[in-house]
């Protein structure tokens, strides 16, 4: 074997090393733990069964998920309903960047940038609105000490009402964030959750029903009863950065 020969095989097993070192490499790159810890995170105080509903992932897929047991990583796209679930976004303030790296997705691939930038761009304007006013409700509530900084969310019937429990109070909250065209549809949905809620959650202390829209507190009395010893506010959010609160009066009262 003559020197040249031996150059070109030492090259070839150089390259052929160096491709085995990638191999290697990308393996790891998919951190199955470091994503289940993430994807617990990302849902937070809801059950598997809630979140599955608000993602469209199976609740067999996300159990394997948060248990680390997924056989390779999931897709973009399963990343990205995890990240941005239906009513705005994931809890604990996990990114979708967060989860595509530890997915071994390549950050500074420009398929993986223009993807977050889609999923960003994806979530309904109804979810961020819906997102927002929570959000707002919630800082609302705390800076009137009605809730400390340590609270518990639980949402229901995919977030057709939620509880918010701190200080030995358990909140109800019935959202209602729709367009001008869309109120009739909505306050009978209203109603109907209010009823449910009221009916099916125990040792409530306060009911509130949370909308963007002007004179929902009349619209809403022409389908919710008054209810005895129960005290309905309306909070009202025009503009999703400030919220005022007033007590839905019956004519008999």
């Amino acid at each position: 074997m003559n020197t040249t020969e031996i150059k070109k095989m030492n090259s070839v097993n150089q390259e052929s090393l160096k491709n085995r070192k990638n191999s290697s490499i990308n393996k790891k790159e998919y951190k199955a733990e470091k994503l289940a810890n993430l994807a617990r995170l990302c849902i937070g105080n809801r059950t598997l069964v809630q979140f599955s509903a608000e993602s469209g992932l199976s609740v067999s897929f996300l159990s394997r998920l948060i248990n680390g047991k997924l056989n390779s990583k999931p897709t973009k796209k399963s990343l990205n309903r995890i990240a941005y679930p239906s009513y705005g976004k994931a809890q604990n303030n996990v990114t979708y960047l967060q989860l595509l790296e530890a997915a071994g997705y390549h950050l500074e691939d420009e398929q993986v940038k223009k993807a977050v930038a889609e999923a960003q761009n994806s979530v309904p304007e109804y979810a961020r609105k819906l997102s927002f006013s929570i959000s707002f409700m919630i800082d609302n509530l705390i800076d009137s000490n009605e809730i400390g900084l340590d609270f518990n969310i639980q949402t229901y019937n995919s977030i057709g009402w939620f509880v918010i429990s701190s200080m030995n109070l358990r909140i109800l909250c019935v959202p209602i964030i729709c367009e001008e065209s869309e109120v009739f549809e909505k306050k009978q949905m209203a109603a109907v959750n209010f009823m449910v809620a009221v009916t099916t959650q125990k040792n409530l202390d306060k009911y509130y029903i949370l909308t963007n829209q002007e004179n929902f507190s009349d619209e809403i009395k022409t389908v919710l009863p008054k209810l005895p010893g129960i005290d309905v506010f309306i909070l009202e959010t025009f503009d999703y950065q400030k919220i005022s609160g007033r007590k839905l009066v019956y004519e008999d009262n």
